[in-house]
C-alpha cells in the first residue's frame, strides 16, 4: 500500500472511535403493539444480558466504509464495566500497528502508533482531534463491543406502538429506541435520537447464558461512513490481570 493511503487509514480509525454509529434498518415494525407483560419480559431479558457480563476479551475485524474507499483492519479488545474500562487495539490486515485507545472512567487516550502521537480527552467532551462529530457515549462504545445492546440508566422505559420499539425517554425526548426480530427473541437495532446514532446487530449466538451478536454494523449518519464489525472470538467474565488495561507506548503528547 502506498503510504499516502496510511495517513487517511488511520484518521478514519480515529473518528470510528467516538463516531460508533449505525444504520438504521428496522426490525419490529411501527404499529406493532405489545402487552405489558411482553415488555416487562423485554426490558428484564436486557437487564440480565447485562449483569451477566462483567468483563469481555474479543477479537475480530473491521471495514470502514466510506464513499470513496473501503479500509480494512484487525482489532483486539477488552472491556471491563466496573470499574468502566475500554481498551482497543487496531491493526492493519497486513500487520502494522494502527492506534491503541482507552477509556477509563470518564478519560479518553488515543494513541496514533503511525504518527507517534497521544491524545488526551475525557466523555462529554468535543475532543478537538476528532473534528465535528457525535459527543462520545459510554453505553454505546460498551453496547457495540460487548455486541449487544445495553438500556441506557436514565429515563423512563416503555413500548412505542407507533415506532414499534422499547423506547427510552428523558425530559420528555426519545433518548433510545430497541427495536427486536419479529420474534421479539433478539434486539437487532438500537437508535440514539439524540446522539444521531443507529446500530445493528446480527448473527447471534450464546457462550453459557450471554448472548451477542458476531456481527455489528455501524453507520455515521452525516457522513456516510460506516463501519461493519466481525467477531472472530470472544470470551466472558475471565479472571483480568489489570495490567492488560494499560498503555505501553511511547509517543508524544498532542494535546
Amino acid at each position: 500500500m502506498p503510504v499516502n493511503k496510511k495517513i487517511p487509514l488511520v484518521l478514519v480509525l480515529v473518528t470510528f472511535v467516538t463516531s460508533i454509529l449505525g444504520c438504521a434498518s428496522l426490525g419490529t415494525r411501527p404499529g406493532l403493539s405489545v402487552s405489558e407483560s411482553k415488555v416487562r419480559l423485554l426490558k428484564h431479558n436486557l437487564g440480565e444480558q447485562s449483569s451477566a457480563v462483567k468483563n469481555f476479551v474479543s477479537t475480530g475485524t473491521l471495514q470502514v466504509w466510506e464513499p470513496t474507499q473501503r479500509i480494512s483492519a484487525t482489532f483486539v479488545c477488552v472491556g471491563s464495566r466496573n470499574p468502566f474500562r475500554l481498551k482497543l487495539e487496531i491493526t492493519h490486515t497486513w500487520g502494522l500497528p494502527l492506534l491503541q485507545i482507552l477509556m477509563y472512567g470518564r478519560a479518553v487516550t488515543v494513541v496514533d502508533l503511525y504518527h507517534h502521537r497521544t491524545y488526551h480527552g475525557q466523555f462529554g467532551n468535543k475532543l478537538p482531534f476528532f473534528g465535528k462529530i457525535p459527543l462520545v457515549n459510554r453505553t454505546l462504545l460498551w453496547s457495540v463491543m460487548r455486541a449487544f445492546p445495553e438500556l441506557m440508566r436514565h429515563g423512563a422505559i416503555s413500548w412505542s406502538t407507533e415506532d414499534g420499539a422499547l423506547v427510552v425517554r428523558q425530559d420528555e425526548e426519545v433518548d433510545q429506541e430497541i427495536r427486536f426480530d419479529g420474534k421479539l427473541h433478539y434486539p437487532v437495532n438500537v437508535l440514539y435520537p439524540r446522539l444521531e446514532v443507529a446500530l445493528r446487530f446480527s448473527e447471534f449466538a450464546t457462550q453459557g447464558s450471554v448472548v451477542y451478536a458476531k456481527a455489528v454494523e455501524a453507520r455515521h449518519l452525516a457522513n456516510e461512513t460506516s463501519v461493519h464489525i466481525k467477531i472472530k472470538d470472544i470470551l466472558f467474565n475471565q479472571d483480568l490481570n489489570p495490567q492488560i488495561f494499560q498503555l505501553h507506548q511511547k509517543t508524544k503528547a498532542a494535546m
